[in-house]
């Protein structure tokens, strides 16, 4: 936690909750100077993990921190650190979902043996953000300044991919990222961009019979995103995907 005090710039927001056998926010969302700084610093200092994980009830507060101080224009995340199995999941999904549809990404991070695998990675899928495995606590410092690294470069705010299908195709599933239908197909929620960051989507779909060498229309893709360079105009990209039947 220090490496990312550390890591942010004077007049970026941070809040620090800390979960155990309770949730208690530690530092509210404050605007980071020299005298907040060092309050955090005394705060994190005396921080001791204690008890079990109320996981649903930190990423609870950790969410009204992000909304009260949300800035349509800025980079809103939070990082979620976990290293053990939540006291009662029930809850957890449906908060990942929430903050992906207010275009405000979850960091995952799984540290050590015991966290829960499958759920931390489903809340950072379901919210648009990423998930990594963090071996011991030491490793914890220098990711979070790569994290911080990598915000600095989101050039693509709030991505939204829009797949739409010709006729007669049905799509069935983009493995392994929620969807939700938009009418004319399905929108899928990527979050954040970096200019380093590669993402790959397999879209499993259905085409009625056609004749051998009749073209099929397969789909539209529209990437739409918040341009953080542009006071958050929103970019769009498209293209078309077609192809062949065989015998």
């Amino acid at each position: 936690s220090l490496a990312m005090v550390d890591s942010l710039s004077d007049h970026d927001r941070l809040a620090v909750i800390v979960f155990h056998s309770r949730t208690e926010i530690l530092l509210p969302s404050t605007e980071l100077d020299g005298d907040s700084r060092k309050l955090l610093r005394d705060k994190l200092g005396a921080m001791k993990a204690q008890g079990t994980t109320d996981l649903a009830g930190g990423l609870r507060a950790a969410l009204g921190e992000v909304q009260r101080s949300f800035d349509p224009h800025g980079i809103n995340r939070i990082v979620l650190v976990g290293d053990g199995v939540p006291n009662n999941p029930a809850g957890i999904r449906e908060l990942a979902q929430s903050a992906g549809s207010q275009a405000i990404p979850i960091t995952a991070l799984g540290l050590g043996q015991d966290y829960d695998e499958t759920l931390m990675g489903a809340v950072a899928q379901l919210s648009g953000g990423q998930f990594h495995y963090v071996r011991e606590s030491g490793e914890v410092a220098s990711f979070f300044k790569n994290e911080v690294l990598r915000l600095k470069q989101v050039f693509a705010r709030n991505a939204m991919l829009d797949l739409t299908t010709g006729p007669g195709v049905r799509i069935r599933e983009v493995v392994g990222e929620p969807t939700s239908a938009t009418g004319t197909g399905v929108r899928i929620a990527l979050g954040d961009i970096s200019r380093s960051d590669v993402r790959d989507l397999v879209v499993k779909m259905h085409a009625d019979a056609h004749r051998d060498g009749a073209p099929v229309e397969l789909l539209d893709a529209v990437l739409s995103y918040e341009d953080p360079t542009a006071a958050g105009a929103r970019v769009e990209r498209r293209v078309f995907l077609g192809a062949r039947a065989t015998a």
